[in-house]
């Protein structure tokens, strides 16, 4: 067959060709369309400014200073890292499992005076979401977002990435401090002790200056120190 006759069925593969990856990207971002609706609030992990947890008998502030978050109510101290982390992924991906639509009462599901009341600023913007009832068979809550009319389902998994108690957002290291902060670590045991030092970038031993110190091991032991 000549290059020539070839020329049809080229045209016909690059048409299909191009009809396919047209397709397949039409419904990824139909896909990914249906799964940003679902999101309750659209908001970024690291846009989130303030958060308020408001139980019956307890309230529960903490505000960001920079890039670390500190409980403001009721006591003042830091909060703790990866509870924040994962509190603000819950926040930022929180989805609703199925709209109900417009409640004219809600006390049937608990929202006239919810439990549960998640509260956050994204720079000026408040938001809100009060959790209720649990569902029937347990397997989520009924909620309510911004005041809205909308009564909404969340996953049970969702409240209780959500509801998160005192102790739990508390900075529970035993020590805060960052490993550029140490200057001298001092370890005794029984009737012996060991000071290292740290001159610049290099870890000594106070008594034995030609001991060689392997700094990368020290600072993972600094590190889970802190």
């Amino acid at each position: 067959m000549t290059p020539r006759r070839l020329l049809p069925f080229l045209a016909v593969f690059l048409v299909l060709a191009g009809s396919y990856f047209f397709l397949d990207w039409y419904q990824n971002k139909k896909a990914q369309e249906k799964e940003e609706a679902k999101k309750i609030f659209t908001v970024k992990e690291g846009d989130i400014t303030s958060i308020t947890f408001k139980r019956q008998s307890e309230e529960i502030r903490l505000v960001r200073e920079g890039k670390d978050w500190r409980l403001a109510h009721p006591v003042k101290d830091q909060a703790d890292g990866i509870t924040l982390n994962s509190l603000l992924a819950a926040l930022a991906s929180l989805r609703l499992e199925r709209d109900l639509g417009p409640g004219k009462d809600f006390k049937p599901f608990g929202l006239d005076q919810p439990p549960l009341v998640v509260s956050f600023s994204v720079g000026d913007q408040p938001h809100t979401l009060a959790v209720g009832k649990k569902i029937p068979g347990g397997q989520g809550y009924y909620a309510r977002r911004d005041q809205a009319p909308q009564v909404l389902i969340i996953a049970a998994s969702s409240k209780e990435s959500l509801d998160r108690p005192l102790a739990a957002l508390r900075n529970r290291a035993l020590f805060d401090f960052t490993l550029e902060q140490v200057k001298a670590f001092r370890v005794k045991t029984g009737g012996k002790q060991v000071v290292l030092e740290k001159k610049g970038d290099t870890w000594t031993w106070a008594s034995r200056k030609n001991f060689k110190i392997y700094s990368d091991r020290l600072e993972r032991l600094l590190h889970f120190v802190s």
